[in-house]
């Protein structure tokens, strides 16, 4: 801007420097006009011609400050328009002044507010770290898998009995909430299970294996598809278990053409599905609580 404005300086410098040289020239004219500055050459030059070179002089100089005037209109018109772009500019640099302002003046208010979050987000982390304390000696696992080893009972999960089939007592309603929890179970250990899908309804859980649908608890058909289905998924998410998964059979069941009616076979089935289940939540479980304590270091 104080470029802008020494020039404007030295035009107008200029701009008086020639007015004053064409008074200089109009007194000049005059001067001319009063002497004898256009003589006569000869006595045959008439009056007349004398005066037509006087008056053709008289016009070159009239023509030279028109060009001057013209220059100087340019040069006015020119300034004007650099003072109306520099009133802009003010006018714009006024307005990005009041915005800094402003915006300075949000975020004075959300540094504040800021401020007040950090101590909630610090008396939040002091509540999370009591709750982790106390967590810490909390068996994490929201399952009771009961088992007896000797494989003579059902296998329990939160007091309900796992079975293949009814029997007794025992209805479909008990062994559809039982693989209900078992399925929930699985969910809850957050195994590997990228081409596997859980749907843990309370009436008849299902598996998903890609567009394969299986039932747990619907009827003896749909349940043995699905207890194969239950065993392959294990397989695939862990390798390590007390009684070992195959393609072909689970512990020393063969489970590819194991049929609906050997109970017994369905029942061993069932127990040693139960103990690899009671084996993986207790591997999850103690890998939540390292987790959890690793949050308080």
């Amino acid at each position: 801007m104080e470029l802008d404005i020494d020039r404007l300086n030295n035009e107008c410098a200029s701009y008086d420097r020639e007015l004053k040289e064409r008074e200089e020239r109009q007194k000049n004219i005059e001067r001319t006009l009063c002497s004898d500055f256009f003589p006569i050459i000869s006595e045959n030059d008439s009056k007349k011609s004398h005066i037509e070179r006087i008056e053709n002089e008289f016009l070159n100089q009239v023509e030279a400050l028109r060009q001057a005037v013209e220059q100087q209109e340019n040069e006015l018109s020119h300034l004007k328009k650099l003072e109306k772009e520099q009133h802009k500019i003010s006018q714009e640099l006024d307005e990005v002044e009041a915005l800094y302002a402003h915006e300075e003046n949000e975020f004075e208010l959300e540094a504040q507010a800021m401020s007040h979050i950090q101590k909630q987000l610090t008396n939040t982390l002091e509540l999370a770290q009591e709750e982790i304390e106390q967590l810490i000696n909390v068996d994490l696992s929201l399952f009771s898998l009961i088992i007896d080893e000797r494989g003579l009972r059902y296998p329990l999960i939160n007091e309900l009995r796992l079975a293949f089939s009814p029997k007794g007592d025992l209805g479909w309603e008990e062994i559809q909430v039982a693989w209900s929890q078992v399925a929930q179970l699985l969910l809850f250990m957050d195994l590997n299970l990228s081409e596997w899908r859980i749907i843990p309804l309370t009436t008849c859980a299902k598996i998903i294996h890609r567009k394969s649908v299986f039932n747990l608890g619907k009827d003896m058909v749909s349940m043995a598809k699905a207890l194969k289905a239950l065993v392959y998924m294990i397989q695939s998410s862990s390798p390590s278990l007390p009684y070992p998964i195959t393609k072909m059979k689970i512990g020393d069941v063969i489970i590819t053409n194991l049929p609906n009616s050997d109970h017994p076979g369905w029942s061993r089935l069932v127990h040693y599905l139960a103990c690899n289940l009671q084996h993986l939540s207790e591997k999850s479980s103690e890998a939540r609580r390292n987790n959890v304590q690793e949050l308080l270091v």
